[in-house]
């Protein structure tokens, strides 16, 4: 059985088709000595976000079914991570989101399909 390329909170979502952009950031306490010699050292392990990932054109129930997963704001994402070469599961926070309407019911009035649907998410710094 195949694997979606993400799940929020356990659930399967259409894989991005675009802006599949994995950044990974380290935290350091950024200190120099007397000299302005960089003397910092790592701070925990490296972060990661989960950076302007889009969809072309996502129907309506699917794009509800995101924005309703983000409204926890802290949720549980599991992703291909080019780091480790393999599926990790990290808690991250929901950033901007955002979609176009691409076409409307004329009878309800009511928003079928959305286009460069789009979210970000940022690494919490804690595990799954």
């Amino acid at each position: 059985m195949a694997t979606s390329y993400v799940t929020l909170n356990g659930i399967a979502v259409p894989a991005p088709d675009k802006g599949l952009d994995v950044q990974i950031v380290t935290t350091v306490n950024a200190a120099r000595n007397e000299d302005n010699v960089f003397v910092g050292q790592k701070v925990g392990r490296d972060q990661q976000k989960l950076d302007g990932w889009q969809w072309g054109v996502l129907t309506a129930a699917q794009w509800a079914q995101i924005l309703q997963i983000c409204d926890n704001f802290v949720i549980t994402v599991s992703y291909a991570d080019p780091k480790q070469n393999a599926r990790v599961t990290r808690q991250m926070y929901v950033g901007d989101r955002k979609a176009t309407v691409l076409r409307v019911d004329r009878a309800t009035g009511m928003p079928t399909y959305y286009f460069n649907c789009s979210v970000n998410f940022i690494d919490t710094g804690e595990g799954a």
